[in-house]
């Protein structure tokens, strides 16, 4: 419950049919004691239920070292939320909630998180809230809403957006050498403040930018604010779309 300060999680499979929820109130300091401690013995752990809900509520997931975090409602309706996630040193994390929502705040800090991806096949929808910093790949698999300004930075590795990105909020891409690509729309539906892509101030990103959709549509301002694509170092820019429209 919201009293609780922490839970301890030290087994490897949390395997439920129903719906489940976590409750902590506490949040992960800089020694990595969270409000949601994954300590299965450096062996990964997965939270997983059939087609229902797992939600981690108010806390902070806090990983050790070698614990990569699985979280899977199968092919379902089944949604997952999760407050925010830390690691140790490059755990991987994997969000599927199949055809069910996804909302997750801030993952990783520095080099804690390796691998990032959310999302699958079934494509359901995905509410970013924080910021990702990861030293892998990070891919998104289902369209997208920006809940927050988010800001999503790799050391050298792709960043790949799958589907629709959308949101009243500013979105930053930032991956070294590594491959940017957003497969289908920015904001088509609801209007970017800012999007920046390996563009910050700065910035000696050299890898490729893909847009292979539009940003905007012929009804729609894509980005109200300031958009920058590319810098100096930018290896390639791959404009797949038919419209680009910012104000």
């Amino acid at each position: 419950n919201t009293a609780t300060a922490e839970i301890t999680f030290g087994g490897s499979l949390y395997r439920t049919t129903g719906a489940a929820t976590y409750t902590a109130s506490g949040t992960a300091p800089t020694n990595q004691t969270g409000s949601f401690d994954m300590n299965s013995g450096g062996s990964a752990i997965k939270f997983q239920s059939t087609d229902n809900a797992i939600a981690f509520g108010t806390g902070t997931i806090d990983l050790a070292n070698g614990v990569d975090l699985t979280v899977d409602t199968d092919a379902g309706a089944g949604a997952i939320s999760i407050g925010a996630i830390r690691g140790t040193t490059d755990e991987t994390v994997t969000l599927d909630a199949g055809t069910g929502a996804t909302a997750v705040g801030a993952i990783g800090n520095g080099t804690e998180i390796g691998a990032v991806t959310i999302g699958s096949a079934q494509n359901g929808a995905i509410t970013l809230n924080g910021n990702i910093v990861a030293t892998g790949v990070v891919s998104v698999d289902g369209d997208v809403t920006l809940g927050a300004n988010v800001s999503i930075s790799t050391t050298n590795d792709a960043i790949t957006f799958a589907h629709d990105i959308d949101g009243a909020n500013a979105l930053a891409l930032s991956s070294g050498t590594g491959t940017i690509t957003v497969t289908e729309n920015i904001g088509a539906s609801a209007t970017l403040a800012s999007l920046t892509i390996n563009a910050a101030t700065d910035e000696t990103s050299a890898g490729s930018i893909i847009l292979s959709g539009d940003i905007g549509s012929t009804g729609q301002v894509g980005v109200t604010g300031v958009t920058k694509v590319g810098n100096t170092a930018t290896a390639e820019i791959t404009f797949g779309g038919s419209l680009y429209r910012t104000t």
